[in-house]
């Protein structure tokens, strides 16, 4: 069966930035999945809304990750992704955690397709490293977005 567009994804998983992750866990701290995230081998997975607006997505996943460690002095929240997905470009934000509901932009990059499975590959913007406490630079690439297809 084919169709005139590929199916919209359906499913978001991701690991953010795996060496983050192990950093985390090292220190004894925890990652937690705040529903309807889920935890599934060193990565979340969420179910996304799609929006079409000509030949731009808007895919949004409500609820999101938080990361804690150090007695709670790291504390890393990303909570209600939207990625913006146009041409073969993606701009990824998430709320705000100093100023809810407002936006904060947090990385920019470009997309891959491969029939149901697109990939997000984004690279953090300023307000990303802020975000991770400025470990990272900005540039700094964080693990590809994966983004499952559902209907068409």
């Amino acid at each position: 069966m084919s169709h005139d567009r590929p199916a919209d994804p359906s499913q978001l998983r991701w690991s953010v930035k795996s060496s983050f992750w192990q950093y985390v866990q090292n220190a004894g701290g925890t990652v937690e999945a705040l529903a309807p995230w889920t935890l599934a081998d060193g990565y979340v997975m969420a179910p996304v809304r799609v929006e079409r607006a000509g030949d731009a997505l808007r895919i949004e996943a409500d609820g999101g990750i938080r990361f804690t460690a150090h007695g709670g002095r790291l504390a890393v929240t990303l909570r209600d992704l939207s990625l913006v997905l146009a041409g073969d470009g993606a701009t990824l934000s998430i709320q705000d955690p100093e100023a809810p509901p407002a936006r904060l932009e947090i990385a920019k990059g470009a997309v891959r397709r491969d029939d149901d499975l697109w990939a997000i590959e984004s690279a953090l913007s300023f307000f990303g490293c802020r975000l991770f406490s400025d470990v990272y630079q900005p540039g700094e690439a964080l693990d590809p977005i994966h983004l499952q297809g559902g209907h068409p």
